[in-house]
């Protein structure tokens, strides 16, 4: 069943190509390097949704879907031609020069690398050239070394406790734990304080998918898949539920049986 996880890019505005990604048509050019549906159908084998922001599915604070996106190299050219880099011969330049970036990675997950790789090789297509890195510890490399890379691959549950308040406060929030991307907008900001003081469940959710809507449409970091829960049983077993997220455990019931 879809889970509550999303594997995503995390663009860093405070890195050594912090300028690239202040400028919404070079984050929609990049976005259009990473077909979701291809993403979905090889690097997980099917096993997962495609999404194109952090709550995805028909849940109460998933945002109405928005314009289908663009897709693939012609499109990516054209996003880059519009953030005002020069395009020549299906190739991009900065101020006539290459574009290098580094993309930070990690095995835990291992989906992640190869959406790293994904993205090393659509870039390569229009000469945006990427080095891989692999951490150890992903937190901790991308905190301590935060001038030296530009996109990291990440994997967060953004829904628990029932609503998106752990991941909007923790990922988009300035100064929150995994906001390693150094996100700041205004905007975003002031949508999050208003979530955090209302109370009642449709408020908030409206609030949710408004905070979802925005940083979708404003392309901040880009979401690729929501892999799936998994889970196995004996026959005997009844009464199972899977459970909608790893780290909370409503999965053992007085309903749950062994014949």
């Amino acid at each position: 069943m879809p889970g509550t996880r999303v594997y995503h890019l995390i663009h860093n505005y405070a890195g050594p190509n912090a300028r690239l990604w202040k400028n919404l048509e070079f984050r929609r050019g990049i976005d259009a390097l990473m077909d979701r549906d291809s993403i979905t159908r090889t690097v997980m084998s099917g096993q997962g949704v495609a999404t194109d922001n952090p709550f995805p599915g028909k849940r109460e604070i998933s945002p109405a879907p928005g314009p289908t996106r663009q897709k693939g190299t012609a499109a990516a050219l054209a996003h880059f031609s519009a953030a005002g880099l020069s395009v020549s011969g299906g190739k991009v330049t900065d101020s006539g020069k290459p574009i290098s970036m580094t993309i930070v990675t990690y095995v835990a997950r291992p989906e992640l690398p190869q959406m790293a790789q994904v993205l090393e090789n659509a870039a390569s297509r229009v000469g945006i050239s990427f080095k891989i890195v692999t951490a150890d510890n992903i937190d901790e490399y991308l905190t301590q070394n935060r001038s030296r890379w530009d996109v990291a691959t990440y994997s967060v549950n953004t829904i628990t406790r029932g609503d998106g308040s752990y991941f909007v406060n923790g990922s988009l929030a300035p100064g929150g734990a995994q906001n390693h991307g150094s996100l700041d907008d205004p905007a975003v900001t002031s949508l999050i304080a208003s979530y955090n003081t209302t109370v009642g469940e449709k408020p908030r959710a409206g609030i949710a998918r408004r905070i979802a809507a925005t940083v979708r449409d404003k392309y901040y970091n880009t979401y690729l898949v929501s892999p799936n829960e998994t889970a196995a049983y004996d026959s005997s077993v009844t009464g199972w539920i899977n459970p909608p997220n790893e780290f909370e455990y409503p999965m053992i019931t007085k309903d749950l049986a062994r014949a």
